[in-house]
């Protein structure tokens, strides 16, 4: 099941935090950046299942800054978190005094 996350990070607006549940498996991303500022991005992974109270997160893709105009790709493997499904979260933010900028990740198992 592939996944389409898009947003804007303009004006007041300087960080997105979304989360999913997914099945535990490798998956691949690409996330592009335009509007002329700069991005930041990380995954992490939650100790419980989403909707439940408590645990703790983890990081399983490392922050990491895209310039408006540009692309990245990656990996990340969801585990487990203690149901059948792995709970997500990815966080985008805009870097400090930059412009606005949009955002669109795409990610598909590997």
């Amino acid at each position: 099941m592939s996944t389409t996350i898009t947003g804007n990070l303009f004006d007041l607006d300087t960080v997105d935090a979304i989360e999913y549940s997914r099945v535990p498996r490798d998956y691949n991303y690409t996330l592009k950046a335009t509007g002329g500022g700069k991005l930041s991005f990380k995954i992490e992974h939650s100790s419980v299942p989403l909707g439940s109270s408590g645990g703790s997160w983890s990081t399983i893709e490392e922050k990491s800054k895209v310039e408006s105009g540009h692309t990245q790709s990656g990996s990340f493997t969801a585990a487990a978190s203690g149901s059948a499904n792995s709970h997500l979260k990815f966080t985008f933010s805009r870097a400090a005094l930059t412009k606005g900028v949009s955002y669109e990740l795409y990610f598909s198992p590997a």
